[in-house]
């Protein structure tokens, strides 16, 4: 488990990191707007993580902040 950025909705990290072919889970109960799970299913490589840092990594870079986008939308 992992803690959302501050701003960063659980939503609006998923869809990204979705297309880059990694599903994360949310938080559970009082915890589902403030961490992201990540789990594994089979074998996984050094490549596999590299990867996943580098989707979040590209998308946390370019994340408008929750409160930002919704008041320009």
């Amino acid at each position: 488990s992992f803690n959302l950025p501050c701003g960063v909705s659980f939503d609006s990290l998923y869809a990204p990191l979705f297309a880059s072919g990694f599903v994360i889970y949310p938080g559970q109960k009082e915890l589902e707007t403030r961490i992201f799970r990540i789990a594994v299913m089979g074998e996984l490589t050094s490549q596999d993580i590299d990867e996943c840092a580098a989707a979040l990594g590209t998308f946390l870079g370019t994340a408008a902040p929750v409160a930002e986008t919704v008041a320009a939308g």
